[in-house]
């Protein structure tokens, strides 16, 4: 099991951090340890995000609620992962997600002004934040280069670019209640393309939902049908 240390060294905004660096900002930083149990609410949607978030081990499910199409998406993230931190500064700085234990699991936490703070005086974190935040704000451009939006199938991939994680374990698309013509659609006018992929491993379909098992072959499965490009 990787220490403290190392699980803090491996998330994305301290990279390249010595352990030097690590200690001087845990002594320096008011840290909390918080402790959650399977099904446990970590953060509602439209609440203030407090400060840096992390998930430091177990897992965590995100929850993304798409109120227009009435299709909900649900990644499972594990340790070394970072909760919104692109929404700690801005017009919005609330969680736009619901996030819950999935079993036991920790967090770290810390406050927004400590982390300020860090980033002031180390420059590799502020690298790092920036870094972090370029690569969030490029997805919407890569969405467009990528995806024929004239397909379910594709608008949905492309939902799963901007909103999940890469880490992601598996990611479910469902309904928020009953039936849904977006659902519907996805499931029925895409049951070659997903037939394919259930038989490479990739997707599954159970009870009217549609399980990603690998976020990267999903995506780079969609992006390369000759479909996705209308020939």
């Amino acid at each position: 099991m990787a220490s403290m240390y190392e699980t803090i060294m491996n998330l994305p905004l301290f990279k390249g951090a010595s352990r030097e660096q690590v200690s001087l900002f845990l002594e320096k930083t008011n840290i909390h340890f918080l402790r959650y149990e399977d099904g446990d609410v970590v953060a509602n949607c439209g609440d203030p995000v407090p400060g840096i978030m992390c998930v430091m081990n177990g897992n965590v499910e995100i929850i993304h609620s798409l109120e227009k199409s009435g299709l909900i998406i649900t990644e499972e993230v594990g340790n070394e992962t970072v909760l919104c931190a692109d929404r700690l500064f801005g017009l919005d700085t609330t969680f736009n997600c619901e996030i819950r234990a999935k079993g036991s699991c920790g967090v770290m936490l810390f406050g927004k002004e400590q982390y300020t703070d860090l980033l002031k005086t180390v420059p590799l974190f502020f690298i790092n934040f920036i870094n972090y935040l370029s690569f969030r704000a490029q997805r919407p451009e890569s969405i467009l280069k990528s995806f024929n939006m004239n397909c379910i199938l594709n608008r949905v991939a492309a939902e799963i670019v901007l909103l999940t994680n890469r880490n992601a374990r598996i990611i479910r698309v469902s309904a928020s209640g009953g039936e849904n013509e977006s659902l519907a659609d996805l499931l029925n006018s895409n049951k070659s393309r997903l037939k394919n992929m259930s038989e490479e491993g990739i997707v599954s379909v159970n009870n009217g939902e549609l399980l990603i098992m690998n976020r990267a072959e999903f995506l780079d499965s969609v992006q390369n049908d000759v479909d996705n490009y209308g020939i």
